[in-house]
């Protein structure tokens, strides 16, 4: 009996999951969570997550709620959500809440930038201009020219860190 055949959906008892009622109520919660962090979010940075216009009214409207209504509130706006990508949502929202790590990002790969330019690689020269056409070509020159001699006599990096500083300027700023 314990291979009986379902005749509707042609599957065997050990081809259907099981859930756990207790993993349904954990994933429910973060759900309801994440509705949480959603509803501290600004009007204008729910927009840009790409939800639909009624999850965005309800996520609005649940701002100017007591704790106890809100609480329910969020359990609806929970169950608006169950058509939306959640791993999509909660990478957006940590990119929203964490711009520190792109901070990070953008300073290593300046750094990384800089320290290819005075190790006498020409082509992030091209690189940086293909990706910044405004970029002052003249003055990156300047500065890896003046940063390697400096390095060549054993002089303090003064070019080096002016040069840092112009590769992050150009690249974020563009």
């Amino acid at each position: 009996m314990k291979d009986q055949t379902d005749l509707i959906n042609n599957t065997t008892d050990d081809e259907i999951g099981y859930v756990s009622n207790s993993a349904l109520k954990r994933e429910k919660q973060a759900i309801q969570g994440l509705c949480e962090e959603l509803s501290e979010a600004s009007g204008k940075a729910l927009t840009e997550f790409g939800l639909a216009p009624r999850v965005i009214e309800a996520l609005i409207e649940s701002k100017r709620l007591i704790p106890r209504a809100r609480k329910r509130h969020l359990r609806f706006v929970a169950k608006l959500l169950v058509n939306e990508d959640i791993e999509a949502l909660r990478k957006k929202l940590a990119s929203v809440h964490d711009p520190h790590r792109a901070n990070t990002a953008a300073f290593c790969r300046a750094e990384q930038l800089r320290d290819r330019l005075l190790s006498g690689d020409n082509t992030v020269l091209q690189e940086i201009l293909q990706c910044h056409p405004g970029a002052d070509t003249q003055r990156l020159r300047q500065l890896t020219r003046n940063a390697i001699k400096e390095t060549a006599q054993g002089k303090m990096p003064k070019s080096a860190r002016e040069l840092f500083s112009l590769i992050a300027e150009t690249t974020t700023n563009e």
